[in-house]
């Protein structure tokens, strides 16, 4: 797409790879709009049923914001380049299709929260996270105090945000950060795999899924029920539904077309 986000696709899944390597994969403005042009790209392409996010290289999934855009920034500067990034990872998170984080390397500050901002993330055996931005006399600002609470608790959230302290690839997926850690050279396989294994269910069953979770994560119980009705009697109204039950009971693959 550019030279610093490079997208392809493979079947019904499509790759966007961060292709700043000499600057370990940060995002400065720049490529923060090509992300952003990428998302709406897959968005729109009903040929594209599942996206992984990944970086150039091996030493680098994202190291976050491009600090050479910060000197000497003035504040409403840096209020509207941080509100543009939050904006371009809620629409990462908000899309209807599922999106891969493959972390390979180090996931520091902006990058951490951008694979927060994703459905699945694996890592590899190397991969780094951490929120190190305190140790800047900053603190995150991508959705970082807001989602890593959320995903792994407050005391590990506060404790990584509030020490800038970074966590290994095992570690982050002791505490659930991630879903799975592979060595550095099956990454990009592992989450082809998982992509592809995602990319032959019902798009329409994803997309409600997706949102239901997302929906309802911070509402109670009951109301968290209520829309997770809603949602899967929406999935009935579609002919995807029918042909799973009725594939089911003919004992053959389905063929799903987001219908």
């Amino acid at each position: 797409m550019t030279d610093t986000i490079a997208i392809s696709q493979h079947e019904a899944v499509g790759w966007i790879e961060i292709d700043r390597e000499q600057k370990a994969n940060a995002l400065n403005l720049d490529s923060l709009k090509a992300l952003d042009q990428a998302i709406e790209v897959y968005r729109n392409d009903e040929s594209v049923r599942c996206i992984v996010i990944t970086g150039k290289g091996g030493k680098a999934f994202c190291a976050g914001a491009d600090i050479a855009y910060y000197v000497d920034i003035e504040p409403l500067q840096a209020l509207a380049f941080m509100q543009y990034a939050q904006t371009v990872l809620a629409k990462l998170e908000e899309l209807p299709k599922p999106v891969i984080a493959a972390v390979n390397g180090y996931a520091l500050g902006g990058g951490m929260e951008l694979s927060l901002a994703c459905d699945i993330r694996i890592a590899s055996e190397n991969a780094i996270f951490g929120l190190p931005e305190v140790n800047l006399g900053l603190f995150p600002g991508w959705g970082g105090t807001q989602r890593l609470p959320r995903a792994v608790g407050l005391s590990v959230a506060k404790t990584m945000i509030l020490t800038g302290s970074r966590i290994s690839a095992s570690k982050a997926e002791q505490i659930g950060l991630v879903a799975g850690v592979v060595p550095p050279s099956e990454l990009r396989a592992h989450a082809a795999g998982i992509a592809r294994q995602l990319a032959d269910k019902s798009p329409t069953s994803l997309m409600l899924a997706k949102q239901a979770i997302n929906r309802a994560y911070d509402t109670d119980l009951r109301t968290g029920q209520q829309l997770e009705a809603v949602q899967l009697a929406l999935v009935y109204s579609g002919r995807d539904a029918q042909e799973g039950i009725n594939a089911f009971m003919e004992n053959r693959k389905p063929q799903y077309t987001g219908a």
